[in-house]
């Protein structure tokens, strides 16, 4: 849908996500390797042009339970 013809996908949201990945594996192996509790959860979020996604998974309770959120979740206003 947002891809640019003979370049591919334009968005970055394919960068975006590879990032969050990654970051989710780095702070899983540091807790690992410090002997940290805890669990890392990483969230695959839609309609992210208008700040919905995360906004949805937070009216439904899915943050209930994070103690820190590495992405933008944008207020409900």
């Amino acid at each position: 849908m947002d891809a640019l013809a003979g370049i591919g996908h334009a968005c970055s949201h394919i960068l975006i996500t590879i990032a969050g990945v990654a970051i989710g594996w780095a702070i899983k192996a540091v807790m690992e390797q410090f002997d940290l509790a805890g669990k890392v959860q990483l969230f695959g979020t839609s309609a992210e042009e208008a700040g919905e996604g995360k906004v949805i998974l937070m009216n439904k309770g899915k943050y209930r339970e994070t103690d820190v959120c590495l992405m933008y979740v944008y207020p409900i206003l």
